[in-house]
């Protein structure tokens, strides 16, 4: 059973050993590593199922996310950063590291020379896999959280209704990987006509998280607007009639929503 405990002991004895050191360019024999590679080695270490990647073969910053899922038990925020906590995977473009507190984290930064390749093997100098503050003056922000069981897929079924209710808005999110509060906020008021009127959607300004992450799945335009474009795209992807409106109750693009999500998948 994957224990995030384990994952991130694992990693801070990383850190505390001098025998191990920073070097992307030998980064997955378990003597050197760089920010990704202790990621998924200390992942890998605490039990998480990671697909193809393993030790001997780990993610980049950029291929994580294909592992740090909901479908594993995680959940990805992106908007609104929660409160840091021990064990969370943090991420910026080009970085990542893990949280050991609410205010520490562990991370592989770079070798001795401060550069990512041509340093010296297997000789940690103490800065080159440390823990740090994560708010330190110098470094740069993280701007996404992925935290393991914050939000695993309910494996229950919707109720196949049409009706575009909190329940089914809050399994959407679960499967996209973002922040499952069951409301889509921040709509444009002007798209009302378009939408079931429902306490799952707010209006406002901002956009929505699940709907960018929908966009994005999509290859459309990713303003979180639940507008007729994107109304008539999801439709085209669950194969019904793309007429751009959710709002008849029971609604044929809702219930086929919900039969998709039964499925675990969008």
């Amino acid at each position: 059973m994957p224990d995030i405990e384990r994952a991130v002991n694992w990693a801070v004895g990383i850190a505390n050993d001098d025998s191990h050191g920073y070097a992307q360019d030998d980064r997955d024999r378990g003597v050197n590593f760089d920010c990704s590679s202790l990621v998924c080695w200390a992942l890998s270490e605490g039990g998480f199922p990671l697909g193809k990647y393993k030790k001997g073969n780990s993610f980049s910053t950029g291929t994580m996310y294909t592992v740090l899922t909901p479908v594993n038990g995680w959940t990805k925020y992106e908007d609104k950063l929660p409160t840091v906590k021990r064990g969370d995977i943090l991420w910026r473009s080009g970085h990542t590291a893990i949280a050991v507190s609410s205010t520490d984290l562990v991370e592989a930064r770079m070798n001795e020379k401060g550069t990512i390749t041509g340093g010296k093997s297997g000789d940690q100098t103490g800065s080159e896999i440390h823990v740090r503050k994560i708010n330190a003056s110098g470094y740069i922000a993280f701007t996404r959280i992925w935290r393991y069981n914050a939000g695993a897929i309910d494996t229950s079924q919707l109720t196949v209704d049409g009706l575009f209710g909190t329940t089914t808005v809050k399994r959407w999110q679960q499967v996209m990987g973002v922040v499952a509060d069951g409301i889509i906020s921040g709509q444009y008021s002007g798209n009302k006509q378009y939408h079931q009127a429902s306490a799952a959607i707010q209006y406002g300004s901002g956009g929505s998280s699940l709907v960018r992450a929908v966009q994005t799945k999509l290859g459309i335009t990713a303003d979180g607007q639940l507008g007729p474009n994107t109304i008539k795209a999801i439709q085209k992807h669950l194969g019904v009639t793309a007429d751009g409106y959710f709002a008849a109750k029971p609604a044929e693009t809702v219930k086929a929503l919900q039969r998709r999500l039964n499925t675990g998948t969008f």
